[in-house]
């Protein structure tokens, strides 16, 4: 399942470098990539550059995570514990009701579909 999300690619002292691409949640690799500025090619690449991270969106609710760099190959992904730790916070943030943060990491596992608890009382 791929989704859109932005990547910010951080430096010391310049502005930040943003672009828009897809993550497959089911293994975090990062795909069709591209940048905001249309003259960047792989910011990662800058002797300024910091570091990485994405932002995934819903509306107005958003959830930051960190995202790996390979300057070699020029690719992006996200590890596997990240990964893992973002599909229970995006459900959690995403979704209209609360969520109970343990109940959720039990169901995350091998790229199976995040179950939300029915309303009710969050123990």
């Amino acid at each position: 399942m791929l989704i859109p999300i932005t990547i910010i690619d951080e430096f010391e002292e310049k502005n930040p470098c943003y672009a828009q691409a897809k993550m497959n949640m089911l293994t975090g690799q990062i795909t069709q990539v591209e940048y905001e500025d249309p003259q960047s090619d792989f910011p990662a690449l800058d002797k300024e550059y910091e570091f990485t991270c994405g932002t995934l969106r819903n509306g107005e609710k958003e959830v930051e995570f960190c995202i790996q760099v390979d300057k070699k190959t020029k690719r992006y992904w996200v590890q596997e514990e990240e990964l893992e730790e973002l599909k229970v916070t995006a459900a959690a943030l995403f979704s209209a009701m609360p969520v109970n943060k343990k109940a959720l990491e039990a169901k995350v596992k091998d790229g199976a579909a995040i179950v939300v608890p029915k309303k009710g009382k969050n123990k």
